[in-house]
């Protein structure tokens, strides 16, 4: 099997915490992203490119952080924030350090329930997160509060240092980066870029417009925008923001 050479065809939505996406696969380089991501094949296996060689399976969890190369595939993939509570309802364990790990038929029908080939992505969406949200397990209290000031610092356009999360979580700041990655599976830092990163395509699908979005998400330009979706999804911006609906 070789690197897939078409274009994404298909349909995309984002929410707090997740990202959906469903469709064919096409063109992209090898990339890692903080989000767990699940595959789910529509029309036999995915297909995958890692450091490890190329692999194929009928439905997938690839864990935050590791690095991959989606070949060719119909599919239907989601990508999860690992703080969310979907982690929890969806099932999703994280086995060591494995960059692949089988999803269970469980996690395959809630997923194919809420998405169904006659469902836009935007409503199944909706679906899986108010069915979801009956058993929804709160995080820590400590962790629920860093990850409020964390989110509306961004949200703020202020900038919220190590020191101040570990005053919140009332742990030295060498002790808190420890917790942080105890908690969440990943260091602040990460953390920070990612929401960052995440925010900002929030704006560009309201928006339609890359430049501002990045501007309002924090970056110093559309380029570094540009370079942070690439190295995150493996394509440009602009590819990912094609398989968006425009916003009403």
């Amino acid at each position: 099997m070789t690197a897939t050479r078409s274009d994404w065809q298909g349909e995309a939505a984002i929410a707090p915490g997740i990202g959906v996406f469903r469709g064919l696969s096409g063109n992209n380089k090898a990339h890692r992203h903080w989000a767990h991501q699940l595959s789910v094949g529509l029309n036999g296996p995915v297909h995958f490119d890692s450091p490890d060689g190329q692999n194929s399976f009928d439905a997938v969890l690839i864990p935050a952080g590791s690095q991959h190369c989606q070949l060719e595939s119909h599919t239907l993939s989601l990508y999860i924030d690992p703080t969310s509570h979907l982690v929890s309802y969806l099932h999703i364990d994280v086995q060591g350090d494995s960059p692949w790990t089988a999803l269970s038929a469980q996690t395959v029908d809630r997923l194919l329930q809420a998405f169904p080939d006659n469902c836009p992505v935007t409503q199944g969406l909706e679906r899986l997160l108010n069915g979801s949200s009956a058993g929804e397990l709160a995080p820590s209290s400590r962790l629920e509060k860093v990850l409020k000031n964390l989110k509306s610092a961004l949200e703020d356009d202020r900038d919220v240092t190590r020191t101040d999360l570990a005053g919140i979580a009332c742990l030295s700041p060498t002790r808190f980066s420890h917790w942080f990655r105890e908690e969440t599976g990943m260091p602040l830092r990460s953390y920070k870029k990612w929401l960052r990163l995440i925010h900002a395509l929030e704006m560009a699908v309201v928006t339609r417009n890359l430049s501002e979005a990045a501007q309002m998400a924090g970056f110093a330009d559309q380029s570094h925008f540009t370079r942070a979706v690439s190295q995150a999804f493996g394509i440009k911006p602009r590819d990912l923001l094609g398989l968006f609906s425009a916003e009403p």
